[in-house]
């Protein structure tokens, strides 16, 4: 995808001038979506952002993550971003009817002739058709209010700075602002996904450890890092070490983008540990999963699949253990003091966190042994040193509040 995105890059595409827009592209290269082709078409006469605007207008502060799609990274962003004294938030609340895109849909004819000289399929195409036009309606129904209403935009926050949208707002404002930002809503193994790093041009990254600030490092992210916390974990309370007595393991599932074998893999491990020790296995799905395919995986005596839409919170609550592959929820066990052990399958380790070997296993014989130390000295000395390399605890929102200050967002240096 490489090449393709470099070509993409060299192509001029009217409205996108001084964009790169193979690198705003990035995570949409290779996917294939017949339904997207509707939803282009929904983009030529609707959309769902909305504005909310608090005292004099200095900081945009911008998401394409909305409460309809990810609910809790909604929330998190708005819980960062409501910080922020003098900003406008720009983020998917409700649909409703916009013109916006029925005046600029002749630019889709015009880049799907550039996009003919790229050697891919049609649906890829209409994919990619549907990704810019999208970011591009959005950025102009943000100048249209910006010149009516003489918004004097000097600093930029997005939700995650790699995403088709957030990128485009980026590229298009990054010389006009004082300072841009972004935030980081998960972790990324730097082996497959390096990019979400250096792919990042925003000047400071707000990221949620000194595990992310290692990695940003690592991947090659040439602006400044800054340790603050999670914004999953602003006013989250931080559990002390205690004891589930229930015999049940929690097993959270990966989603569609790592390889399925992965997941198969790690139920087939735990089902067989389950079966050896006469515990129980509550899986929970990945918002991508599909529940159809994994009834058709799973031993039901042994296992249960956790229903749709039931909080990470309330489902570790049924838990003893939690077994994890590739999931940013590693991090919420070790907030929750839930024993938790990485699951990898046999050369295919994904390493998403670092130097985390003391509770990785692929076997049953290594997940019997990792369990067997709950509750000894030694793994306790473990957990702990994790939690001080992969969570900030205390008071986050005290420390995105100081931050904003010290780089001149919530006051004029």
């Amino acid at each position: 995808m490489e090449e393709i995105k470099r070509i993409i890059n060299n192509i001029d595409f009217e409205g996108l001038e001084n964009v790169l827009v193979g690198n705003m592209l990035h995570y949409i290269l290779g996917v294939k979506n017949k339904k997207a082709i509707f939803s282009l078409v929904s983009a030529c006469f609707f959309t769902s952002y909305n504005f909310s605007v608090q005292g004099n207008v200095k900081t945009l502060c911008f998401t394409a993550s909305g409460e309809n799609e990810r609910k809790d990274q909604a929330i998190a962003f708005k819980n960062v971003v409501n910080l922020i004294d003098d900003r406008i938030i720009m983020m998917p609340e409700k649909k409703r009817v916009s013109l916006v895109g029925l005046k600029n849909v002749m630019k889709i004819l015009h880049w799907n002739k550039k996009l003919k000289q790229i050697p891919i399929g049609i649906t890829e195409r209409i994919v990619l058709l549907n990704s810019m036009f999208r970011a591009y309606i959005t950025y102009e129904l943000f100048d249209i209010n910006k010149r009516k209403n003489s918004w004097k935009i000097k600093n930029l926050v997005t939700f995650c700075d790699v995403l088709t949208t957030d990128y485009l707002f980026l590229s298009k404002l990054k010389n006009e602002c004082n300072i841009t930002v972004t935030l980081q809503h998960g972790a990324y193994p730097i082996s497959s996904n390096k990019w979400a790093y250096y792919g990042s041009k925003s000047d400071v990254f707000l990221v949620d450890s000194q595990h992310s600030a290692d990695c940003a490092l690592l991947s090659g992210y040439k602006g400044k890092t800054i340790v603050v916390g999670s914004m999953h974990n602003i006013d989250r309370c931080f559990y002390e070490r205690k004891t589930n007595e229930k015999d049940v393991i929690g097993v959270f599932c990966n989603s569609e983008m790592h390889p399925r074998e992965d997941n198969i893999e790690m139920i087939r491990v735990v089902e067989a540990f389950c079966r050896k020790t006469e515990k129980k296995a509550f899986i929970k799905l990945h918002p991508t999963n599909k529940i159809a395919e994994f009834q058709q995986i799973i031993d039901k005596d042994i296992s249960t699949i956790c229903e749709k839409g039931k909080s990470i919170d309330d489902f570790v609550e049924e838990i003893s253990i939690a077994v994890i592959g590739v999931s940013t929820v590693f991090t919420n066990m070790l907030t929750k003091h839930i024993p938790a052990f990485l699951f990898f399958r046999e050369g295919f380790d994904q390493n998403l966190y670092l130097n985390s070997d003391d509770v990785k296993f692929s076997t049953v014989s290594q997940l019997e042994t990792l369990i067997s130390k709950i509750g000894t000295n030694e793994l306790n000395a473990v957990i702990d040193k994790y939690r001080d390399y992969f969570l900030v605890e205390g008071d986050i929102k005290g420390n995105y509040e100081r931050v904003f200050k010290e780089i001149g967002i919530n006051n004029d240096k």
